[in-house]
């Protein structure tokens, strides 16, 4: 019986493009981190489930943020190399590297602590969380850098709207309009937009916001106006436009109160 079995195993190509392509801006790392940050989530996932208490150590990056927010006691360690040599003295060792466009991992393990089946679980389980982090790099559109600035209108609504009124108004129009729930990412200095990522309502999660923003003012008490504001790397005028017509038919507003932020005109 071998003391070192080991198995092989290789990410699908989709998932190879992303993690190689766009996923590293994104997340604002390497590819190494985001194979390691994975590896991190399937040891966490998988020990439950085999009765082992593992953990992986690292350099820093992104698997050192999951693995302290994964954090649980060890009782061995999961060793990790990617594109270099990987050591034999951890109670399972994991290489990664590039071949013939793939990323591809061999695993090698402690025979007398792990049956295979439970190192396959393992490889499985990291590779359907690297197809995870692949798929929200494939959703996203990075923006432009050099975008234009914000185009806002500003309609007039009945004086007794409030922000209750506005937020369920804009979860009944998001079906009809998807970009209400397109979200935006800054990661550095580049942005991206996602969709299904965003919610105009404002129930965004923390690392993304809206491409559309609106704002209830009142200017007296009886007198109240809409301010609706798009990111103008993907929210042109004219769907804001769109947005306030649709909105002017759920309030009643004056449909011909609209005017361009002054930010916008000549």
């Amino acid at each position: 019986m071998l003391t070192r079995p080991q198995l092989r195993c290789a990410l699908d190509p989709g998932d190879t493009a992303a993690l190689l392509g766009a996923a590293p801006a994104l997340y604002a790392t390497d590819t190494a981190d985001l194979l390691r940050s994975a590896l991190v989530v399937a040891v966490a996932a998988w020990g439950p489930r085999h009765g082992a208490a593992l953990s992986v150590p690292g350099p820093g990056g992104l698997s050192d943020t999951v693995g302290r927010l994964a954090a649980a006691p060890a009782a061995g360690t999961v060793g990790f190399a990617f594109r270099a040599p990987a050591g034999q003295t951890h109670a399972i060792d994991v290489r990664a590297e590039i071949e013939d466009g793939l990323v591809t991992a061999t695993w090698t393990w402690c025979a007398a602590s792990f049956a295979e089946r439970a190192v396959a679980d393992l490889a499985r389980t990291w590779c359907a969380a690297l197809a995870g982090l692949a798929a929200e790099a494939r959703r996203v559109l990075p923006l432009p850098t050099d975008a234009p600035r914000d185009v806002e209108v500003v309609i007039a609504v009945p004086g007794d709207t409030n922000d209750r009124a506005v937020r369920q108004a804009l979860a009944g129009l998001a079906s009809a309009h998807p970009i209400l729930t397109t979200g935006r990412r800054q990661v550095g200095t580049r942005a991206y937009a996602a969709p299904g990522a965003g919610d105009a309502t404002g129930a965004t999660a923390p690392e993304w916001t809206s491409l559309v923003r609106f704002a209830l003012v009142r200017p007296s008490s009886a007198d109240a106006r809409l301010i609706i504001t798009g990111d103008p790397a993907v929210v042109g005028a004219d769907t804001v436009e769109t947005l306030a017509d649709a909105l002017r038919r759920v309030f009643g507003g004056d449909a011909g109160h609209v005017r361009p932020s002054p930010m916008n005109s000549p």
